[in-house]
């Protein structure tokens, strides 16, 4: 059983991976986003010495101040706690101190707050990963790996529940950069006033990865995985726990870093747009192969998706107009209106055509000749996505002509911006957000059959049809789709 203070805190003895034998009495509080040690002494000086001056008299002036700079610190400990009795916290920065008497020689309290932690284990500083295992909301529903079967007796006076373990479903990531696995284990049976039942428990498994830091963990493979699913589901899927294994791949280390959310037991259902057997598990590891092509617009788009309280509407437009410029950079580089080549020769061509006192501000004008439009962008990307979902914008001409005017109106603070009907804009911030989500989700490489079925099925997707056609029907006349 964890033994914890009544401030939630963990105590236990604390030292610096450079001064193992300087072991300090403290407390590890994991409440908070971010691990902290509270140490009962300091590990390192508040001040230190500035200078020192000969006075008239002979005597000494010392000048005290505090450090020009204090390293981040690697912190090992052993604490009284329920999981485990190591506890490793990395790149550790002082934010507070309390001290007792004016240079703190009766008491000194130092806090320490570390980037991120893991307990089970004592690693040094260039601790790197190969294998994780995380768990995210809904993952039991989005992978939906559970089978069971109820057998009766023919007398139909006993029955008999059984569950049959799914195979472990695992692909390998492109460039030799690791494998993924989805593992679903049963629950031991639970019992209770309303009956008895089964729950079974998915982690998603990373293994074989090139020796990976926390932040190349989190910002290449577990965030496009979080980034997929809060797509697919439009609930955020901000992982609820992150466990590594240790240097010696002999234990799990539970991860406490802010990424990492409490769960919530009580949730509403999933509804998705598309679950794992959709995407499929080779579609998992495109997309992550995939996703710093990308990165960040998908972040941005299942932010909107899944907030309850998000940005302003004309904030949502804007970011999302952007949005679909970036993207279309990122999927088609090589898209050009002409040569670079030809660009060079009607540039000079016009630089030369103005008086010399015109000519820089004509190069510059022209700087980008050879870009596609914001027109022409979005337009090859509603090929893209009407093919799966026709009718999703309506109107072509009047979307495009609208979509247009928003982002130029909020990009460049125009007058007129953002004067229009504020439902009519809200439809056309949805209708953004669809665009983006179907065009993103294609990443996967997945059936664009099964998709184009999924979406004309998703009642959110149905309900924005309807509302758009209410709220905007210059770009959603009745006739539309």
């Amino acid at each position: 059983m964890a033994y914890e203070d009544p401030d939630g805190s963990h105590p236990g003895v604390f030292w610096s991976s450079k001064a193992t034998d300087e072991k300090i009495p403290g407390r590890l509080v994991l409440s908070g986003p971010r691990p902290r040690v509270v140490l009962s002494s300091p590990i390192t000086p508040a001040l230190v010495v500035k200078s020192r001056t000969q006075g008239a008299d002979g005597s000494t002036i010392t000048e005290l101040g505090p450090p020009e700079s204090q390293p981040d610190l690697t912190l090992h400990g052993e604490v009284i706690h329920g999981y485990a009795r190591k506890v490793t916290l990395f790149e550790c920065r002082t934010v507070r101190r309390r001290s007792q008497g004016l240079l703190g020689s009766d008491f000194e309290e130092q806090t320490l707050e570390a980037e991120w932690s893991i307990l089970g284990s004592h690693e040094d500083e260039n601790f790197t990963m190969e294998t994780c295992s995380f768990r995210f909301p809904g993952v039991d529903e989005w992978t939906a790996r559970g089978s069971y079967s109820l057998e009766f007796h023919k007398d139909r006076s006993s029955g008999k529940i059984s569950y049959e373990r799914p195979e472990d479903l695992t692909a390998p990531l492109a460039e030799n950069q690791g494998t993924v696995t989805v593992k679903t284990d049963l629950r031991p049976p639970n019992w209770n006033l309303n009956g008895s039942g089964f729950s079974y428990y998915t982690r998603m498994i990373l293994e074989k990865l090139p020796h990976v830091t926390i932040s190349q963990l989190i910002n290449q493979y577990i965030g496009p995985v979080i980034q997929l699913v809060t797509l697919c589901t439009s609930k955020d899927a901000s992982p609820t726990s992150i466990e590594v294994r240790d240097s010696s791949d002999a234990r799990w280390c539970l991860v406490h870093h802010a990424v990492v959310k409490e769960a919530h037991e009580k949730r509403r259902p999933l509804h998705p747009l598309l679950t794992l057997e959709d995407v499929g598990i080779a579609g998992v590891t495109e997309w992550i192969s995939s996703y710093s092509q990308v990165s960040p617009i998908p972040a941005l788009v299942s932010n909107i998706a899944s907030s309850d309280h998000g940005r302003t509407v004309e904030n949502k437009v804007l970011e999302l107009a952007a949005s679909l410029e970036g993207l279309h950079r990122r999927l088609y580089p090589q898209v050009r209106r002409m040569s670079k080549s030809q660009a060079d020769k009607v540039r000079r061509m016009a630089r030369d055509s103005v008086p010399e006192e015109f000519a820089r501000i004509v190069n510059d004008a022209l700087f980008h000749l050879y870009d596609p439009t914001y027109h022409e962008r979005l337009v090859q990307l509603l090929d893209d996505v009407e093919e799966i979902a026709p009718g999703i914008v309506g109107d072509r001409g009047q979307w495009l002509h609208q979509v247009k005017n928003a982002r130029n109106g909020f990009a460049h603070q125009l007058p007129n911006a953002g004067k229009g009907d504020i439902e009519s804009l809200h439809a056309l911030s949805q209708s953004l957000r669809w665009v983006l989500t179907f065009r993103l989700l294609r990443l996967t490489g997945m059936n664009e059959e099964i998709i184009s079925q999924r979406i004309r099925e998703y009642q959110p997707y149905t309900d924005f049809l309807t509302y758009a056609k209410r709220a905007n029907p210059d770009a959603w006349p009745a006739s539309a789709g």
